[in-house]
């Protein structure tokens, strides 16, 4: 059986210092976005993107800055499936410990799985493009 492609779509890193480490990805010439909170009281972050997150997209990765949080993974990866729902299955019928499952977003869908290291893995497929012109 062929398994579909997962290719590598998002690493977050967690630092002691946000603005400073903006400043570094700057000066390395990453363009960063401003700092920012996804929700009120939320921890202030940062992202670089390159290219978009589209249907009918494959160039999309994504690098998040974060505080560093002693209580949480290690590290966190993101990745896109065009098949997620046959993933998370495999994935559980392995054993894989299920943080979220499958969930519908604005932008698509994921979910998170912890690797046998305790790293956050995320998996998100993108909204399947649609036909303007009917079925």
């Amino acid at each position: 059986m062929d398994r579909p492609v997962t290719r590598l779509i998002e690493v977050t890193i967690g630092v002691r210092d946000v603005e400073r480490s903006r400043r570094f990805y700057q000066e390395l010439g990453v363009e960063c976005g401003p700092i920012a909170a996804d929700e009120p009281g939320g921890p202030a972050h940062v992202h670089a993107t390159w290219g978009r997150w589209a249907a009918d997209s494959d160039d999309f990765l994504m690098l998040n800055i974060y505080p560093a949080d002693p209580a949480s993974a290690p590290a966190s990866l993101g990745f896109a499936s065009e098949h997620l729902d046959e993933l998370h299955q495999r994935l559980v019928k392995a054993g894989v410990e299920v943080v979220r499952p499958p969930e519908k977003r604005p932008w698509g869908e994921m979910g998170t799985y912890r690797d046998p290291d305790g790293n956050l893995i995320s998996v998100s497929q993108r909204p399947k493009a649609t036909n303007p012109g009917g079925s």
